[in-house]
């Protein structure tokens, strides 16, 4: 019999399936991106599940399949909800390019754990209409840091700048009480035009 795995997950996206059920794509801690078959979804009551909406996190259960990429979920359990997002037409567009950007380029079993508490911290400002037009930076640097994308600057004088931003930002998603990392416009232009190289660089989709 199948172990069951338990993580938390946030929904990036569900598609119907069949007659009843739904897949939903998920980014998780622990597991990278996880695509999960929900049967029977379609045919409850919508209050049965509000859980399945995008945006929200989740704790799940899920059975690994051994023969594809879509796992079975167990059972589920809404953690935070995201659906004031929703609520301003200028974050729910944003946070959607954001989502298209990270299921492009996230798989299962990758490392994943700083981009979930970044898109976690980036659901939880836009929720209370706190608009950062840099959380598209924000989460691109936070990719390419983690998965090894980004050069090692950690003994070069000349990218201390970068390095202590950086060191700021992963604080930031982490703790709800630190504050923002301060950029001037300048210096977001210049980090913008460079990340954007180093995706084109590596086949990173946009």
């Amino acid at each position: 019999m199948n172990r069951i795995h338990e993580t938390q997950a946030i929904v990036l996206r569900k598609v119907p399936y069949s007659e009843s059920s739904l897949i939903i794509s998920c980014l998780t801690p622990d597991y990278g991106r996880l695509d999960l078959m929900v049967k029977g979804a379609r045919r409850m009551q919508k209050k049965k599940y509000p859980e399945f909406d995008i945006f929200n996190e989740l704790q799940v259960f899920f059975v690994e399949s051994l023969s594809g990429n879509i796992h079975n979920i167990n059972s589920s359990e809404l953690v935070n909800s995201g659906i004031n997002i929703a609520n301003n037409p200028q974050n729910f567009k944003k946070a959607l390019s954001i989502v298209k950007f990270i299921l492009n380029n996230t798989h299962f079993n990758m490392r994943t754990s700083r981009l979930y508490l970044a898109l976690r911290k980036m659901i939880a400002d836009m929720s209370i209409n706190i608009v950062f037009n840099e959380w598209e930076l924000f989460i691109k640097l936070t990719y390419l840091s983690e998965e090894g994308f980004l050069p090692k600057f950690d003994n070069d004088e000349k990218f201390a700048k970068f390095a202590d931003f950086l060191t700021k930002l992963n604080a930031y998603c982490e703790d709800k009480n630190v504050e923002k990392p301060q950029l001037t416009e300048n210096y977001i232009e210049k980090l913008i035009k460079w990340v954007d190289n180093i995706c084109i660089s590596h086949s990173i989709f946009a």
